[in-house]
């Protein structure tokens, strides 16, 4: 990629314009601004990972990069994986509405779970989500950290205290444990697949004391690693003991708006703490919900990628939303207030505050869309082109040609392979 040569193209003073250089050059000029807003417009392909891997090695932190679609975030994490300058976690969305009748798989659950650790623990890195991860709320830190349970090799437990505090955290029995959520306790051996971990986790007892912990391959049951200590997650968004179980409830009494029949079911259904189909959206009514960005320090840096694209997905998502929650409240549904699950631009806007934010992809242009999905007005946008290449498609002898021609040019090439 080539930078633009043109000035008012720059966000910079002309006197720093001989500074810009052709090809990764143009990355190297915004080294040295770490702190300031950057609009970068014209980046194609995998062109956004090498900018944000550039400005990760100056910079280091955590960055919470925000795509507009879930293989947006995916491409993104592999290329970003590739540069190897930093953990990358993903937080996928739900793949679901808020307020859907249905509840997010267990594998998706269990992502977030784990990258919402990694952020309550201070990890740095690339935290990597979707507008709808950004905008659907999660579990607040502070009941995260009160819900975690944590065993210890040697430790003296009770087993029906121990399934107890499981089902409370959303884990299901399971007669082979193999999924991010299940549970087995049989004797003097307990099975858990806790968000925690790659693999699922064996407790084995001697009496009421932890002897082991063994990380198992779920397939064969062989083990695999031994541990000293485990971390135990919520399974899901829902954190419900005694008191979040009262709360929940004195919510759904007061719900007016719904039959005396619809609320008693859900009363009766909620008594059970059985974390039944579409509980999800029933989170506010337990406890407090919060925006992803509220785990982010001031300090910490947020990218938004294809900011146009950004806008127009968030457009859509408010009316996807929109029609779920009013068709769960015309079935007489008892269900939370939509910004109790939902964070609106205007929160995202407060709670962006005064962090550094990017922006970046194929065309960026300042005062497009509304911050802080998009740059200000006030913000000059550096053009950096880059060219897409044509396939090789196997004819290593063409691609090999291209690299000389480039090389002659006194280009610097660096090939990637994946394999």
């Amino acid at each position: 990629m080539d930078a633009e040569n043109n000035p008012g193209n720059l966000a910079v003073e002309e006197s720093d314009i001989e500074h810009w250089l052709d090809g990764l050059g143009a990355v190297d000029g915004l080294l040295g601004r770490s702190h300031e807003d950057l609009a970068i417009s014209g980046l194609l392909g995998a062109a956004p990972a090498c900018v944000l891997a550039a400005l990760f090695r100056e910079r280091g932190g955590r960055w919470l990069v925000v795509c507009p679609e879930l293989a947006d975030a995916e491409s993104l994490c592999d290329d970003l994986d590739t540069w190897q300058v930093g953990k990358v976690h993903y937080l996928p969305e739900l793949e679901i509405l808020p307020f859907d009748r249905k509840s997010p798989t267990r594998e998706i659950q269990a992502s977030i779970q784990s990258g919402l650790q990694a952020l309550a623990d201070g990890e740095g890195g690339f935290f990597v989500t979707t507008i709808y991860g950004l905008r659907h709320k999660v579990m607040s830190a502070s009941t995260l950290r009160s819900a975690r349970l944590e065993l210890r090799t040697g430790e003296v437990i009770d087993t029906d205290e121990i399934g107890e505090r499981l089902a409370s955290l959303g884990y299901r029995p399971s007669g082979v444990v193999e999924m991010p959520g299940d549970m087995a306790i049989r004797g003097g051996l307990i099975d858990i697949f806790s968000p925690a971990h790659p693999l699922p986790m064996r407790l084995e007892l001697f009496g009421d004391e932890i002897e082991s912990i063994r990380l198992f391959e779920p397939t064969d049951q062989r083990s695999r690693d031994s541990l000293d200590r485990a971390l135990v997650l919520p399974a899901g968004p829902l954190f419900v003991d005694d008191d979040t179980l009262l709360e929940a409830l004195s919510r759904v009494e007061s719900c007016t708006e719904v039959s005396d029949d619809d609320r008693t079911e859900l009363i009766e259904r909620l008594q059970d703490r059985l974390h039944f189909a579409g509980i999800e959206g029933l989170a506010p009514f337990f406890h407090e919900q919060v925006c992803l960005l509220e785990y982010f320090s001031p300090e910490d840096t947020v990218a938004f990628l294809a900011p146009d694209d950004l806008a127009r997905r968030d457009e859509v998502l408010d009316d996807e939303v929109g029609r779920v929650r009013a068709d769960r409240v015309r079935r007489g549904d008892p269900v939370p207030g939509p910004h109790e699950l939902m964070a609106d631009t205007a929160e995202i806007t407060r709670l962006c505050g005064a962090r550094r934010r990017i922006w970046l992809g194929d065309v960026v242009l300042a005062g497009n869309c509304p911050p802080p999905l998009g740059p200000p007005s006030g913000l000059r946008a550096l053009n950096v082109k880059t060219h897409a290449q044509e396939r090789a498609r196997g004819d290593v002898g063409a691609l090999l040609a291209r690299i000389a021609v480039w090389e002659a040019a006194g280009t610097r090439a660096v090939i990637f392979c994946d394999n």
